[in-house]
């Protein structure tokens, strides 16, 4: 299933966390890291208008880079370490296609508001844009060492959805870990007005659906000779999801992504990124197709 794992760095403890887990699979896997710090020269350009200025601090911002990739590509016993210059979320995604990596992984500072726009925007462009699934994680989750004993996979019966699956059973058929599968009803969404509920047969019909997506996963895993324990909850997907994976001691969430952007991605906002956002453990996105 991964066969090359690309580490993006930035020196940060949201790294050291995304790389415990790169560690753990790569072991379980037997895949070749790749490490990769990206110099974002282009914002000490423009910060700077002074040439010597410039290029001192730019040598300073490579240099950081270097010793970034070289202390993170030790801890993952990496293949290959690599320091480019240029936008890093552009840089992270050509690196990726260029060596045929087969998962990404990076920190996330998981905020929200203005900052999340400014500090955020890498790993979210990362996550809508990459052709390779996206496991990202935060300093602030609970520290297990990278260890993958419970994987709670959602689904929603889509094809985004769908497509994680076989993600899902992977992970957990290497680490011999436990699986969990949720589908959430979001009947909020449904009403009218917030403090009113929908009409009782829509909601069955919604929760008849959930138990399809459920029950097809669930034979999937039976076929894969795994014994998922399965659940249905009500609300806003994404939080439902961090509520389950918190409440029964998950170390990864497997969830499928529609990679969207622009306007259609703003109008109907992604389950994915708010779950990054806010999830309590590591989370491994992976867009339909993969």
């Amino acid at each position: 299933m991964y066969d090359r794992i690309l580490l993006a760095t930035d020196g940060s403890d949201h790294t050291r966390r995304a790389a415990e887990y790169v560690r753990t699979l790569a072991d379980r896997f037997g895949a070749e890291v790749h490490v990769l710090a990206v110099a974002d020269v282009d914002s000490v350009s423009f910060a700077f208008d002074t040439g010597g200025v410039e290029q001192e601090v730019a040598g300073r911002l490579t240099r950081q880079c270097e010793g970034w990739a070289a202390a993170t590509g030790e801890f993952v016993d990496a293949a290959e370490t690599a320091v480019h210059s240029g936008t890093p979320r552009e840089a992270v995604l050509d690196y990726a296609a260029e060596h045929d990596v087969d998962l990404l992984a990076m920190g996330t500072h998981g905020r929200t508001g203005i900052r999340r726009y400014v500090i955020g925007s890498v790993t979210e462009h990362v996550l809508r844009r990459a052709a390779a699934p996206v496991l990202t994680a935060r300093a602030d989750e609970p520290a297990n060492g990278g260890d993958i004993t419970r994987v709670l996979v959602p689904t929603d019966g889509s094809e985004a959805a769908d497509a994680a699956v076989d993600h899902a059973l992977a992970v957990a058929d290497a680490c011999g870990a436990a699986l969990r599968v949720l589908s959430v009803v979001d009947t909020r969404a449904l009403a009218a007005q917030p403090d009113l509920a929908p009409p009782d047969a829509v909601v069955e019909s919604l929760e008849e659906q959930s138990e399809h997506a459920v029950n097809e996963v669930t034979e999937r895993c039976t076929a894969a000779g795994l014994s998922p324990e399965t659940t249905i909850a009500r609300g806003p997907p994404s939080r439902a999801i961090c509520a389950d994976a918190a409440e029964h001691d998950t170390d990864l969430v497997v969830m499928g992504t529609r990679g969207r952007s622009g306007l259609d991605r703003v109008l109907l906002g992604s389950v994915t990124e708010r779950t990054v956002r806010h999830a309590p453990v590591p989370v491994m996105a992976v867009r339909a197709g993969e």
